[in-house]
C-alpha cells in the first residue's frame, strides 16, 4: 500500500507483528526457551561483530554489497530493466540488447524518452518537434520488443536534465539495471560518454550497462 511517498509492505508488517507476538508469548511462558533464546541472540551478535571486523574487515555501520555476477547466466537475474531512448541507431541497439536480457526470464522493460525543456520555458511548454521525436523513439522501442515477445512499456518525461530524470525514474521503478546506448568512436577517454551518460553512471541506483555498437561496457 502506497501512502504518500512510502510503499508499505502490508504482508511483511502483519507477519512481523504476528511473529513478535508469538515470540513474546514463548519468552514469557517458557523460562528455558527464554534464556536459551537470549543466549543464542547474544552469541549471534558477538559472532557478527567478529566476522565483520576480522573476516570482512569492514566497519559495523558500512553497507557491504555482495559481488554481482557478470557472465552468461547473470542476465537472467534482471527482472526490471530501464532503457533511455531517443531517435537513432544507438537507442535501437540498447533496446535490442535489453530485449535479449529480458526474453529468457520474462522481465519487464521500461523505455524512457526524455524531452529536455529549456530553463526559460515552463515544463509544460509545447515542444512539438521534440515530442514527436520522443514518441517516435518509444514506438520503435515497443516494436523491437514485440519482435522478441517482450513487453516494453513506454514512458514520456519532461525535464530540465535528462540524466536526473532517468535516475529518478530508475529509483521510482526500483530498476535492477539501466541499459544505455551510446555511439562508438575514437574520442579521448575523458570524453568517451556524453554528459547525460556520465551523470547516470555516477548516480544510478542500480547497475548500468553501456551498449556502444556491438561492444558493451559494464559499470
Amino acid at each position: 500500500m502506497r501512502i504518500g511517498a512510502v510503499d508499505w509492505p502490508l504482508f511483511a508488517i502483519f507477519g512481523g507483528l504476528g511473529t513478535a507476538a508469538a515470540w513474546l508469548v514463548v519468552v514469557v511462558q517458557k523460562p528455558d526457551a527464554r534464556w536459551v533464546g537470549f543466549g543464542w541472540l547474544i552469541f549471534g551478535f558477538i559472532l557478527y561483530v567478529v566476522y565483520r571486523r576480522y573476516v570482512i574487515r569492514a566497519p559495523l555501520r558500512e553497507t557491504v554489497l555482495a559481488p554481482v555476477l557478470i557472465g552468461p547466466g547473470a542476465a537472467l537475474e534482471y527482472r526490471s530493466i530501464l532503457v533511455p531512448v531517443k531517435p537513432g541507431r544507438e537507442s535501437e541497439e540498447a533496446i535490442d540488447f535489453a530485449c535479449r536480457l529480458a526474453a529468457d526470464r520474462g522481465s519487464s522493460i521500461a523505455a524512457v524518452s526524455v524531452v529536455m525543456v529549456p530553463l526559460e520555458l515552463p515544463l509544460d511548454a509545447d515542444l512539438p518537434e521534440a515530442e514527436a521525436a520522443a514518441n517516435e523513439a518509444l514506438d520503435a522501442a515497443v516494436a523491437i520488443g514485440e519482435l522478441y515477445g517482450v513487453n516494453v512499456i513506454g514512458r514520456f518525461l519532461r525535464a530540465r536534465s535528462p540524466g536526473r530524470a532517468i535516475v529518478r525514474e530508475a529509483e521510482r521503478r526500483q530498476t535492477e539495471i539501466i541499459v544505455l546506448g551510446t555511439p562508438r568512436g575514437d574520442r579521448p577517454r575523458r570524453a568517451l560518454f556524453s554528459e547525460t551518460v556520465d551523470y547516470i553512471l555516477k548516480n544510478a541506483p542500480s547497475r548500468v550497462m553501456v551498449v556502444a555498437g556491438r561492444k558493451t561496457v559494464a559499470a
